[in-house]
């Protein structure tokens, strides 16, 4: 994404990082297993306010996967999925996602006001995800 303002070429939109990566590589065996690493990466810091004054940081994230899917004939042709993944494995601190405003002083004043400052919300430190889905 290479998003400008009209007005303003010189400022990026803030809120819409450049490149967002995400993928995942899987190994499948024919017994219904399914396996492999995830990432997920910003590779470049992205403004969070119009002016271009306040940057949330890049960060990559590692993950991993691993399912087992019945065959079609255990459940009168539906198919049940029980998974794990685990994410963020590396307990990387970064934001996950902030409030957008149209400018914030860099330096802040000294006394803020939430009108004046972005909000980072943290992401998600290591965690591990366990879930069955069943389709017909």
């Amino acid at each position: 994404s290479d998003f400008f303002f009209d007005t303003d070429e010189r400022n990026q939109l803030a809120g819409v990082p450049r490149h967002w990566l995400q993928g995942t590589l899987m190994y499948t065996h024919p017994v219904g297993i399914e396996l492999g690493p995830t990432r997920t990466w910003m590779p470049e810091r992205t403004p969070t306010d119009h002016a271009n004054t306040v940057y949330q940081d890049a960060f990559a994230l590692w993950g991993a996967r691993i399912s087992y899917q019945t065959p079609t004939s255990w459940l009168q042709g539906g198919r049940v999925t029980v998974f794990a993944e685990a994410q963020n494995l590396g307990d990387v601190t970064y934001a996950s996602s902030y409030l957008v405003r149209d400018r914030v002083p860099d330096p802040p004043p000294p006394a803020l006001t939430p009108a004046e400052v972005t909000t980072f919300i943290p992401g998600r430190g290591r965690s591990l995800r366990i879930g069955l889905t069943a389709g017909w």
